[in-house]
């Protein structure tokens, strides 16, 4: 069916919000469009959702990157920062690009990205130190707390949620100075 203004701001939004992960699965069976409240049904009338969601259903290869076209047997890098750390939500943040589309429009919309930052603008560095903290990135990748330790690192585990933090934090600043995003 035709989606409605609403429907693309928020789906650009959804597309934005998982270029700050790197998700780049477009899979259906990989996200879901639900309904969390339905409108009270009507004798003869079709079921009509009051609020839709949409989530990812598997964040499998996410903090991580695409693998390589010639890796035909390989499994996508996931929970790597060395792989992280250089994707960036944006192919072109001059153009509002995106990386990975979602099999949706290359670019996003202005009122997406407004919506985004919005959205952001509640993470400060404690918060998302936090959250990545509680899901144990502290001890994810043992590539980088062997980096950190051989660099003289006094606190490994926390120089390690700095540098996920970090990256993270660029990423929004990426999605906030992002410019000429699609009009409205």
């Amino acid at each position: 069916g035709e989606w409605t203004h609403k429907q693309k701001v928020e789906y650009d939004a959804y597309r934005l919000a998982l270029g700050l992960i790197h998700y780049h699965n477009a899979l259906p069976q990989q996200n879901r469009l639900d309904c969390a409240e339905w409108e009270p049904e009507a004798v003869g009338h079709s079921k009509v959702c009051r609020r839709p969601v949409i989530y990812v259903h598997d964040l499998g290869s996410t903090f991580g990157k695409k693998r390589s076209g010639l890796d035909l047997f390989g499994t996508n890098p996931r929970g790597s920062f060395s792989a992280w750390e250089p994707q960036t939500v944006f192919v072109n943040p001059g153009k509002c690009e995106l990386r990975a589309t979602l099999l949706g429009d290359g670019q996003v919309l202005k009122e997406a990205q407004n919506l985004m930052i919005e959205r952001v603008a509640r993470l400060d560095r404690d918060t998302v130190k936090t959250i990545f903290r509680v899901s144990r990135f502290n001890k994810m990748d043992q590539k980088q707390l062997r980096r950190l330790r051989a660099s003289g690192a006094q606190n490994v585990e926390e120089a390690a949620l700095d540098e996920w933090t970090n990256v993270f934090l660029k990423r929004v600043e990426e999605i906030r100075t992002a410019s000429n995003c699609k009009a409205n």
